[in-house]
């Protein structure tokens, strides 16, 4: 047998058995080009049996060496003679490592060892084998491990291989830390009978299928491969709701399941052993789902010629697309439904199409409530998709060994100059920082001045597509175009320390080049979104509208604005706040007890219209970006943010809510009005001013861990933006006021504890982060030179529960704003849990029974308790129709409060400033308001039709919004959030974890050398959990589980001692060994019913009991 694959030599066992009769192993003559895939990325590189091996071109490079240097003849055997030394710089012409070729040709010369002519085939292998030992180095496997790139081009694929992965990465679903309501899962809910596409990323399969419901909170589902599925983490990019409307068409399959117990584990090994409904229970299903997949493809087939170029027909430039409107591009209208838009299938055909040959340059970001039109894309622009075309016509010429002398290589060969020029730039970083394997480089050793190489055109553009590769993490795992970066960073020969020339490798030579910081933080770049351009030297490249003065128009309100002079409004913040955006005034009424609370808002969108560069900008952000070291803001221009900040005579937005001691709110408006006298003070003044408030809110002690790294900033506090009030200098009335604040505050709160409210949230961790001791400096090619480092500090905080003024007066306004817009049908992002309404009863009884007990006790729930929260919850989302908010004990709600700071307050504001000004022209008219209902909980209607609402003149309709803004908008706050609070967050983590651990830096003893490990799941590949330090997520893989226990006997529960074997910043991950075991977690329910003693046996294996012991009759087996 031979080995074959691109410049790899191969060996014959003919030339094994010749090997001692005198004739020589031939190296591999045939054309050698590089059409490795991205297993050519899993290669290690240390290994000189896999490393590029000389081809023809280079025997007859080395003979015309010979023949000059020794007068030998061409014709003869190059293998069977010394190897003449040849120049690093001669070798340096054809791109080709010295050593390791030379030392492969070394290796390839007949051994003396005699051999005996009678042995067979096998053992002369073993024996060539024995006389050539090399380490061991594992080919990659086709199921790769997570985060690795895969084979899946030379394998078979089939919808039958199909495996839906159960890994939670959602770190956000497995945690209670704050209150955003921003929901970091990218797929909504599905309930029974809707159809569904499951996905295997590592293969790029998609199987239609139909979910059969959730039970026990995992989701089953039947495929049209009448195979059942299922899944504790469902991610879909495909959803069509009711596709099954008469749910006695699922009772067949349902009545069939051989279990539905809530252990993912048991359910995977029934699904292994084909357990299951058969295609006879599942016919009805199957027929369905195969007229509706016939006819996706017949609309494919007669659209052939546009789907199969689509970006030759979408616009050029990157940016965000729902389905919908690509659809609108790709395919002809007559296919459209009147009102609906293109049918399901027709978006399906669509979606297959780009989804299974164009998802390199197609990434789903989610779907919304609208049906399969609202998915929506990141959609890469044109140029970059010829830049990797050219790219990598680049590498194929460097490797192809048609270039037999230097002067064809010099003609031909455009990535060698890149690589000269980059080799440079890596070795004088190396003089100054050391590379490492954890995804980032070591601290500086010593300043050197920056250098000046000029980069030239290719190079940037073979740096652009290894920023797509590693940086903007463009290409997914099975990609085809794995292969083109770890085919240049082997080129350069400067990585031979890298287990595998991957994504991570490939990150720290961006790094090594000065393209980005040392302390670049990955999800800046993985998670940016179209209209945003990072900069490399932090934060985010201003737009050309923002360096042109921003232009305000007119305060339209102005003639409706009420004067809250006589009133004192308290700021309440901390001191270096920049957007001053919400205040608090307490006004008495005529009735004892009764008190009118008025929460003044900035009024930006009285000077600001919907279709100004201001407000597009606003859009793109989202919201601003609050992490450490790279704060964006949503409205960058501090002129403008100044000229809206609350402050003696500025205008507001007031939402007033009229209170009882009880808390209870008895009434309700919105006020545009103007403040008077402003006292600006922060909440721990507040808290020593008023004492103590007893708002129901239990005591929770913050961990004092503390992973700290760098020099820190210098001890002085930064400046105060404005005149902050102490305690001691408030007036007695001041007192007074922060006094009933403060109580009827606590009232509320208690109100929303009542009804569902979280009643605490825990400590996390979170980073601070300092460049004040680094120096980034700018070259003239526009590469940075960076030099020192920053200093990181890591603790434990809480989010919110400052004091219930900030907290709960803030959600009141929130709760009045969508009431307000309720009563009156007016269109706004209402914050919803899709379930809750239907879920009440349940959700009480779990919350008070199982979540809130542990949160009270300090204690995260399990992961599968809080996913078995959100299934009840149905998630969080945005719609233009409310539902009430269980979690936060409120019946209704939007976010209205910081319209400085987040594009969704701002389309809230848009929409009530609208109706105010056409309900004050109808009153002075003798008309009645704009309100047209009263609300009910229990039965929530939708907004006003888009006619009304373009009769008041309202700026977007409902179906605007819904098909418009809220499919990007879930998309941004999503990516805003998970970069700030997530993925952002726990980068620097790590970082500060590897400067500390690898590096030493730091106090002594900082990092424990063992850590207590909890583990949460095990799968296939790994074993998943947590570790006592910032509660982070690790896993132990394969080779560190060797030698301490088979991964079929490691459990959800159990807890060990554990050391840390591998940091990654890149990944974002952590491997431990194992040490030792403290605590075995409960035993999993057994999968088979077994002879017990005093029992008999069961026949053949063959009955299920699910960990209740309940016994379920085989199905289909």
């Amino acid at each position: 047998m031979m080995r074959p694959s691109s410049r790899q030599p191969y060996v014959c066992w003919q030339c094994l058995s010749r090997k001692d009769s005198g004739q020589h192993i031939a190296l591999n003559t045939r054309k050698a080009r590089v059409a490795s895939l991205s297993s050519l990325a899993s290669w290690p590189i240390s290994s000189a049996s896999i490393a590029p091996r000389p081809t023809r071109q280079w025997d007859r490079t080395l003979r015309l060496f010979r023949e000059r240097r020794q007068g030998l003849s061409t014709s003869t055997s190059l293998l069977g003679r010394k190897i003449p030394e040849i120049s690093n710089e001669a070798l340096e012409d054809f791109a080709l490592p010295l050593e390791p070729d030379l030392q492969h040709l070394q290796d390839s010369q007949p051994k003396t060892t005699k051999r005996s002519a009678h042995l067979s085939i096998r053992q002369r292998l073993k024996q060539w084998e024995a006389e050539n030992p090399e380490p061991f180095h594992s080919i990659p496997s086709d199921f790769a491990l997570p985060d690795r790139p895969i084979n899946a081009f030379t394998s078979k694929r089939s919808e039958h291989m199909l495996e839906i992965e159960n890994i939670d990465n959602d770190n956000a679903t497995a945690q209670v830390h704050d209150q955003d309501l921003i929901d970091t899962q990218v797929t909504p809910r599905v309930q029974a009978g809707d159809l569904v596409e499951l996905k295997s990323e590592d293969w790029n399969i998609g199987v239609l299928a139909v979910c059969l419901g959730s039970f026990n909170g995992i989701d089953h589902f039947y495929a049209v491969t009448g195979k059942w599925f299922a899944s504790s983490n469902f991610k879909s990019g495909f959803i069509v709701k009711n596709f099954i409307t008469n749910s006695a068409d699922l009772q067949p399959v349902i009545g069939a399941l051989p279990s539905t117990v809530g252990d993912m584990s048991i359910l995977v090994e029934l699904q292994k052993l084909r357990a299951g409904p058969t295609r006879e229970h599942g016919a009805g299903l199957i027929t369905k789902m195969l007229d509706f997949q016939n006819t996706s493809r017949q609309i494919y087939q007669s659209n052939l010629e546009r789907l199969s170029n689509p970006h030759r027909h979408l616009p050029e430039e990157e940016q965000l697309m729902t389905l919908g409107e690509i659809a609108e591009f790709l395919l002809p209208p007559k296919l459209k439904q009147s009102s609906t838009g293109f049918p399901p299938a027709a978006l399906y055909a669509v979606y297959n199409n780009i989804r299974t040959f164009f998802d390199d340059f197609f990434h789903p970001l989610g779907q919304g409530t609208a049906g399969p039109s609202s998915i929506i894309f990141h959609v890469a622009a044109r140029s970059d998709i010829e830049n990797v075309a050219r790219v990598e016509r680049m590498v194929r010429d460097h490797y192809s060994p048609e270039l037999l002398d230097r002067k064809s290589r010099r003609e031909h060969d455009r990535l060698e100059p890149v690589l000269r020029q980059a080799r440079l730039a890596i070795d004088h970083s190396r003089k100054m920082r050391e590379w490492s394997s954890h995804g980032m480089l070591g601290p500086t050793t010593r300043v050197l001045p920056a250098s000046t190489y000029s980069w030239s055109q290719d190079a940037l553009t073979v740096i652009g597509v290894i920023h797509m590769w590693a940086a903007s993490d463009v290409f997914p795992r099975s990609s085809k175009y794995q292969w083109i970066g770890a085919a240049v960073l082997r080129a350069l020969g400067r990585y031979q320390d890298a287990d595998v020339l991957d994504a991570t490798v490939g990150w720290t030579f961006l790094q090594e080049i000065g393209w980005l910081m040392p302390w670049e933080i990955h999800a800046r770049h993985s998670l940016r979104l179209p209209g945003l351009q990072v900069n490399r030297a932090g934060g985010l490249l201003p737009s050309p509208e923002e360096q042109q003065p921003a232009e305000l128009d007119e305060d339209v309100l102005a003639p409706l604005r009420q004067d809250f002079y006589t009133s004192t409004v308290y700021c309440i913040d901390a001191p270096n706040a920049k957007e001053i955006d919400d205040g608090v005034s307490l006004e008495k009424t005529d009735k004892e007890g009764e008190y009118w609370i008025h929460v003044h808002i900035a009024d930006p969108t009285s000077r600001i219209r919907p279709d100004s560069s201001l407000a597009k900008r606003a859009a793109l952000m989202t919201q601003t970006s609050y992490l450490p070291g790279h704060v964006d803001k949503m409205i960058s221009d501090e002129a403008v943010v100044a000229e809206f900040s609350l402050a003696p005579g500025r205008p507001s937005l007031t939402f007033s809510a009229r209170l009882n001691e009880e808390g209870t709110l008895l009434d309700h408006k919105v006020t545009p009005g103007r403040i008077g006298d402003v006292v600006y003070i922060t909440p721990q003044d507040v808290a020593t001013a008023v004492g103590p408030v007893d708002a129901g809110i239990p005591k929770v002690s913050t961990p004092d861990v503390v992973l700290e790294v760098g020099t820190p900033p210098s001890a002085e506090d930064e400046a105060p933006t404005r005149k902050m009030t102490k305690p001691d200098e408030l007036s007695e009335q001041n007192v007074k006021d922060l006094e009933i604040l403060s109580r009827l505050a606590a009232a509320i709160h208690k109100v929303r504890i009542q009804k569902g409210s979280v009643p605490i949230f825990l400590p996390s961790p979170s980073a601070d982060f300092s460049l004040v001791n680094a120096r980034i400096e700018h070259t003239p090619s526009g590469f940075l030179a960076c030099t020192n480092d920053p200093y990181i500090s890591v603790k434990y905080s809480v989010s919110g529960g400052l004091h219930p003024i900030v907290d709960d007066l803030m959600g009141t306004a929130n709760q009045i704003a969508a009431l307000w817009c309720y009563e009156r049908g007016i269109p706004i992002p209402f914050r919803t849990n899709l379930l809750a309404a239907q879920n009440e009863e349940a959700l009480r009884a779990y919350t008070q029974d199982v979540i809130y007990p542990q949160l009270i006790a300090g204690k995260q729930p399990s992961l599968e308790e809080m996913r078995t929260l959100r299934n009840l919850l149905g998630g969080h989302d945005i719609a233009a129709t409310p539902t009430f908010i269980y979690t936060m004990g409120v019946d209704i709600y939007t976010k209205a409060t910081s319209p400085l700071r987040r594009y969704s307050d701002l389309l809230v504001h848009w929409q009530i400033q609208a109706a105010l000004l056409e309900e004050h022209k109808r009153l002075a008219q003798g008309s009645q308001s704009l309100v047209i209902r009263k609300f009910d909980k229990y039965h929530l209607k939708p907004p006003m039709d888009d006619k009304q609402a373009a009769r008041l003149g309202l700026p977007f309709t409902a179906s605007h919004l819904e098909n418009k803004v809220f499919p990007h908008l879930r998309v941004r706050e999503r990516h805003a959030k998970t970069l700030a609070n997530i993925d952002g967050r726990n980068e620097l983590i790590l970082q500060a974890l590897v400067r500390a651990w690898r590096f030493g830096e730091g106090k002594e003893g900082q990092v424990p050398e063992k850590f207590t490990y909890t583990v949460v799941n095990v799968q296939n590949t790994c074993v998943r959990g947590r570790i006592d330090y910032f509660d982070l997520w690790a896993e132990i893989d394969l080779d560190n589980l060797a030698g301490f226990s088979l991964l079929s006997n490691m459990r959800a529960g159990d807890v060990l001692t554990v050391q840390l074997a591998d940091v990654n910043v890149h990944m974002r991950k952590i491997v431990v060994k194992p040490v030792e075991f403290v605590q075995r977690g409960p035993e999993r329910g057994r999968l088979f019913a077994e002879e017990q003693e005093g029992e008999g046996e069961v026949e053949n294996g063959g009955e299920y009991i699910d960990v209740e012991h309940e016994v379920l009759q085989p199905q289909g087996r």
